[in-house]
């Protein structure tokens, strides 16, 4: 079966909020906020999945102070994360799911596969134990808000869902979900986790960009 579980639409789009130079604001993936951080480069936006977070400066005025920005900030960005991929894996689940019942006939079985996918994916999703890869925190020009991107590898989040949607699959003897899900497994992964020298290339890539995120943010003397 032809579909593209696995992808995210890569399509950026420009921000509304500008950047220092005047520019137009930095690329993001779609479900992440505008928060005025260089964009994700090419090479990173086909290898992994993106979320940023944003929050009140406010959030140090605490004992705990940037310790607890830092703890909002992951669950704002896992909750982005986590929206984006579960509504991806869904929609894709649903049209599978919809498209094995007798012809698409009636509409009490069409929903009951609906829900019976949403279900699986939800689970699947919310019982990720894959990295994240945060930026460092950075605060906005105003001073107002601290900020954060996360970025998961693809090909790691991909495999643990796609096997956990198999194990759930088996478990609920869905035979015709089960071999596709096989089938999609043997196809992106050759049936064996993923490549560990290509996770640390990656890994590679992550550590150069936000390097380069970090000092685009740093004050510059303009003095000549």
């Amino acid at each position: 079966m032809a579909l593209l579980l696995l992808s995210i639409s890569a399509a950026a789009c420009y921000l509304l909020m500008a950047c220092s130079t005047g520019k137009k604001g930095p690329l993001t993936e779609p479900g992440t906020i505008a928060i005025g951080m260089a964009p994700v480069p090419v090479s990173l936006v086909s290898d992994t999945y993106v979320a940023d977070a944003e929050y009140s400066s406010a959030c140090a005025e605490v004992p705990s102070g940037l310790n607890n920005c830092l703890d909002l900030l992951r669950q704002e960005a896992t909750r982005h994360f986590l929206g984006v991929l579960r509504s991806e894996y869904t929609v894709k689940q649903e049209n599978l799911a919809s498209a094995g019942v007798a012809g698409g006939e009636r509409d009490g079985e069409i929903e009951e596969a609906r829900s019976y996918a949403r279900s699986i994916v939800s689970e699947a999703a919310g019982g990720l134990r894959v990295r994240g890869h945060e930026s460092p925190l950075l605060k906005s020009g105003d001073g107002q808000h601290y900020m954060l991107r996360v970025l998961w590898i693809r090909d790691e989040v991909d495999y643990e869902v796609l096997t956990d949607l198999l194990a759930r699959a088996r478990r609920d003897d869905d035979r015709d979900l089960a071999r596709w899900l096989e089938d999609m497994l043997e196809q992106r992964f050759q049936n064996s986790a993923p490549d560990r020298k290509r996770i640390n290339e990656i890994e590679g890539r992550i550590a150069e960009y936000y390097q380069t995120v970090w000092q685009s943010s740093q004050p510059r003397d303009d003095k000549r």
